[in-house]
């Protein structure tokens, strides 16, 4: 959302003895990781239209839930607890006697989708090393930096968006706890769930704080004026960097940029010359004596 983490935290995470606690990096997502993005934003804004129509089709949002998991399975742990929340609004009307037919088709997909689920909580990524709470790493000053973590990415918008409420406060003070929630809790070598669940909250909460920014810019609220400012030149900042970074000529980083596997025999071993580690290529192996590979 905005540019000003590059001056303090140059590489948008707190590192705290191998656990990274991401900033707040939402634009770097669509450049670095699209195939968790896109489907994240998709899902974020399927939600915002049912909040906003009041309409909740149960199948079709299980549906979107259970399909983002093919494309990335962090962005469905960021979509859930909304669509929970959307599943629990009229919880007791499901299982009304009009609603079987509903009811079993949530059912079946589920059931189709079991395969996937277990294929995911088999891997290494969540069986491994590198996962573990924020007070598990070893030093009494994780509290210090989780604080920055919550006044980066959260703090600084309550203080504009709470001297005044209107119909999306709950939405936003919602994404805002899920986004302080992820902070806690760590998945992959780069703590991929804190870099990749909290998309779709971000994605809620910044329409929110826009939708609060125009209201108030229509109110004349000071409040308005200064965070439009905000928002204005950090954007820019953001916009410079990427600027200054598309004239270089740096080589490729990533197997976005360069996708292709030249003289490595396999799509694993060309990954672990791109991250330059094996311990994240891992992630995504089966876990050996594993649920998965000792029964299929």
């Amino acid at each position: 959302m905005i540019g000003w983490h590059r001056e303090v935290f140059p590489h948008y995470f707190i590192l705290i003895n191998d656990f990274y606690l991401v900033l707040s990096k939402f634009e770097d997502n669509w450049a670095w990781a699209p195939q968790h993005t896109l489907p994240a934003v998709l899902g974020a804004c399927f939600v915002l239209e049912a909040f906003v129509s009041k309409k909740v089709n149960r199948l079709e949002l299980l549906l979107m839930l259970l399909s983002t998991m093919y494309w990335s399975p962090l962005a469905s742990i960021g979509l859930f607890p909304f669509v929970l929340i959307l599943f629990l609004k009229d919880f007791p009307t499901l299982f009304q006697q009009e609603k079987l037919p509903e009811l079993l088709g949530m059912t079946s997909l589920v059931m189709a989708f079991l395969p996937l689920m277990i294929y995911f909580i088999s891997t290494e990524g969540v069986n491994s090393g590198n996962t573990g709470f924020i007070w598990q790493t070893g030093t009494s000053l994780w509290i210090v930096y989780y604080a920055i973590y919550v006044l980066a990415n959260v703090g600084i918008w309550y203080c504009f968006i709470r001297t005044e409420l209107f119909e999306w406060s709950p939405l936003i003070y919602g994404s805002m706890c899920f986004i302080i929630i992820l902070g806690i809790y760590r998945i992959g070598l780069y703590n991929d769930l804190n870099v990749r669940g909290v998309i779709p909250a971000y994605t809620i909460m910044s329409t929110g704080i826009c939708i609060w920014v125009m209201k108030g810019w229509k109110k004349r609220r000071v409040g308005a004026y200064i965070l439009s400012c905000y928002l204005l030149l950090g954007g820019l900042q953001s916009v410079r960097s990427f600027v200054v970074q598309g004239m270089s000529s740096n080589t490729p980083q990533t197997t976005i940029e360069k996708p292709f596997i030249g003289h490595y025999n396999s799509m694993l071993s060309f990954q672990e010359n791109a991250y330059g580690d094996s311990t994240a290529i891992k992630e995504y192996c089966l876990k050996k004596g594993g649920f998965l590979i000792n029964t299929f």
